[in-house]
């Protein structure tokens, strides 16, 4: 193994959390040499166990890859009821990738005569902003979407999702 791989391992099997003492010992009990092990491994300390958990099936870029026809096709069977999940679990992984997602708490003010429009009309804008953020789709465009033809705005919304 060249020197290029020994170190393409060595960073690989760290980045899983193995301690270099581990690494070395393991080396060097396949035949490679101390001096060329040691100086892959440098002076430095062990990298720090990674808790990074690997993507998980149907995530792309931290968005889940969903069907938009599929969602559209939920929402209107469930009368609704899965749009409103759609919508907090999009806000969920928009909110991993920008600070301007909006809560998606704010979604429970929705039922309150009056304040529920107000809550409606901020939650859009920022959902849109955010969206505007990750895909450089239009926000304001996706405020009007939202708040005049959701299910538009659903298929739109995942749709731009899915790209990322």
């Amino acid at each position: 193994m060249d020197d290029h791989k020994l170190q393409a391992y060595i960073d690989e099997v760290r980045s899983q959390g193995h301690k270099d003492d581990e690494l070395k010992s393991h080396l060097l009990e396949h035949g490679y040499d101390t001096k060329a092990v040691d100086e892959a491994l440098g002076p430095g300390p062990a990298a720090p166990p990674t808790t990074a958990h690997p993507p998980l099936p149907g995530m792309s870029g931290g968005f889940k890859h969903r069907n938009p026809a599929l969602v559209l096709v939920f929402t209107i069977i469930t009368l609704g009821i899965y749009g409103v999940y759609w919508l907090a679990s999009t806000t969920n992984e928009l909110k991993a990738k920008t600070p301007l997602a909006p809560s998606p708490y704010l979604l429970i003010l929705f039922v309150v005569p009056l304040v529920g429009l107000i809550a409606a009309i901020v939650y859009c804008w920022k959902y849109g902003k955010a969206l505007e953020e990750v895909t450089k789709f239009s926000g304001i465009g996706m405020l009007v979407l939202l708040l005049f033809v959701f299910p538009v705005a659903q298929v739109i919304a995942q749709m731009q999702l899915n790209k990322h």
